[in-house]
């Protein structure tokens, strides 16, 4: 059996000596690997094993890089990227960092937050401390300034979307003879709600023409709701006019007051009224 043969460029060589690869190839020396070692040859050097050769192991590997940017400075770069990358691929040191410590507190908190939003939705006004108001599916209102009208009114429709969540909502309506009253709050909170743009509260209330003049003998209403049976006035409040006073917020129903002072008309920003009530609803 011989104990020679020829590497890659065809040079005599002992069998075990070849060169089975190249890691890099610099001006003056080749870093390559052969079957059980990593090696350093000499370019354009006679055939044959490594000028230098070293274990093919991880320590063995690291060893030959060192030597080799000895010999061949312009490997520098290549080594400085190979460390780079493999920093970049070890996992972050643990225990109880700077960033870390602000991660945990920022869920910790939105942790609670969750936990406080939820306890005040399932607990009604015991988690604000006030007393409870049953629930019921009725509402009164009495109505002053551009249209004037007292009256009693029945739920028609009640919702209470993503109880227990943080963007919970409330929307309810109302309907008497000749007033409909709607309330929508986003994010409702017992106590005062003022009606809002954001987070999103509105409370309208549509008069028809056939609204009847209040027990003080007052007019019976604005011109457009005075005129032609069937002529209705929406008036709708998003600014703040009104304050909305939750007594009782479940996931089954709400009740409370309203007190709106100049809630504008939809068709006219001149015509106001003035309303205050209690409502209650439930599902």
């Amino acid at each position: 059996m011989g104990t020679s043969g020829t590497d890659l460029n065809h040079n005599q060589v002992h069998v075990g000596d070849e060169r089975l690869g190249v890691i890099h190839s610099g001006s003056r020396y080749v870093l390559g690997f052969g079957r059980d070692y990593y090696g350093i040859w000499e370019q354009g050097a006679p055939g044959g094993g490594p000028a230098q050769r070293f274990p093919a192991s991880e320590q063995g590997r690291q060893t030959a890089w060192q030597r080799y940017v000895e010999l061949e400075p312009s490997a520098q770069q290549v080594l400085d990227a190979q460390t780079a990358t493999e920093e970049e691929a070890e996992p972050a040191p643990r225990g109880w960092t700077r960033g870390r410590l602000i991660t945990v507190g920022l869920l910790a908190a939105a942790v609670i937050l969750g936990v406080v939003l939820t306890q005040i939705n399932k607990s009604g006004t015991k988690a604000g401390g006030g007393g409870e108001q049953a629930t019921g599916n009725t509402a009164h209102i009495d109505v002053t300034g551009g249209a004037s009208v007292t009256e009693d009114l029945k739920q028609q429709s009640f919702t209470f979307t993503g109880f227990g969540t943080l963007f919970p909502k409330v929307e309810a309506t109302w309907k008497g003879p000749s007033v409909t009253m709607h309330l929508s709050l986003n994010i409702p909170s017992l106590g005062e709600n003022d009606t809002n743009q954001n987070p999103f509260r509105v409370f309208d209330v549509t008069v028809s023409g056939g609204a009847q003049a209040s027990p003080t003998g007052s007019p019976a209403a604005s011109p457009q709701a005075s005129a032609a049976g069937g002529t209705q006035t929406k008036f709708i409040s998003n600014m703040g006019e009104c304050a909305i006073d939750l007594k009782s917020l479940e996931k089954d129903g709400i009740a409370g007051t309203f007190d709106c002072t100049g809630i504008p008309a939809l068709t006219s920003s001149t015509t106001k009224i003035n309303a205050k009530g209690s409502f209650s609803a439930e599902s």
